[in-house]
């Protein structure tokens, strides 16, 4: 998160933060290569099939002992 005070001298804050907001924060983690790359994997025919998979077998069963 950015201080205030470092955003009254920024060149483009108008188009960083808006204009009520008094600083910017980012929302990234440091795993933030390895989520791309999930959805990146997730987009493909083979990933999209393996989601379907997973929800038919490994979900219920964990919903089940969660619930009892």
């Amino acid at each position: 998160m950015a201080k205030a005070s470092e955003c009254k001298t920024c060149p483009i804050r108008e188009q960083c933060k808006g204009k009520k907001a008094k600083e910017k924060r980012l929302h990234h983690t440091p795993y933030k290569a390895h989520y791309e790359r999930m959805l990146a994997r997730l987009a493909t025919r083979v990933g999209r099939r393996m989601r379907r998979l997973r929800a038919a077998t490994a979900e219920p069963v964990l919903g089940s002992l969660i619930t009892y």
